[in-house]
């Protein structure tokens, strides 16, 4: 099983020995790769679409891991109890819509659960919600992925509530050290003046 740069980046987020939860999981490339590699113990791979669905369960039966990969349909977080997951995986979606599918599920806020987040929009919106929200950012890896570069978060709840400044929105953890690090912060500078000169 072959990942996207993306999701390969996402995957090295994921902790050792766990469950998880992928969420929008479409073909269930991820779950699969985790399993297959040993280095989770179960999956869980939920998707709102029927169809996605079905060729994620295809893809299970072909590498014969039906009975570790539990594939369930519904919206978000919906299906999904507590005591069954460590990690939770959401790629794929935009800022809003993760943050979102977060908030809507009661159990989110836990401090024993470990959430890897690729917003392919909107990561700003994403960070505001963390931080007010009581999550904190513990780290973020970039990646390019077809040309384009995209940020993937892993964030824990610790109840703390904090005010982000807009530096912060911009640019998260990312320092222009780590790799695509500098590109990444230029991105969002641009970005900042072009806000700038439309006011």
């Amino acid at each position: 099983m072959k990942l996207s740069k993306r999701l390969m980046a996402a995957a090295a987020l994921v902790r050792d020995g766990g469950h998880i939860v992928d969420v929008g999981t479409d073909h269930a490339y991820l779950p699969i790769k985790l399993i297959s590699e040993g280095r989770v113990c179960s999956a869980i791979a939920c998707d709102i679409g029927k169809g996605p669905l079905e060729n994620a369960a295809k893809n299970v039966a072909r590498y014969s891991l039906e009975k570790k990969i539990d594939l369930r349909l519904g919206n978000g977080l919906e299906k999904v109890v507590a005591h069954e997951v460590d990690d939770i995986i959401i790629c794929g979606m935009g800022g809003e819509l993760i943050a979102e599918i977060i908030e809507a599920c009661s159990w989110t806020k836990s401090e024993d659960k470990r959430y890897i987040l690729q917003p392919m929009t909107a990561a700003d919106d994403l960070r505001k919600y963390l931080c007010e929200s009581g999550f904190k950012v513990e780290k973020e890896l970039l990646v390019k992925d077809a040309g384009r570069l995209y940020v993937v978060m892993r964030a824990v709840y610790d109840g703390i509530c904090r005010e982000p400044d807009l530096c912060y929105l911009y640019t998260g953890t990312v320092t222009a050290e780590q790799e695509y690090g500098r590109e990444y912060l230029q991105k969002q500078l641009s970005r900042v003046n072009k806000h700038i000169q439309s006011l």
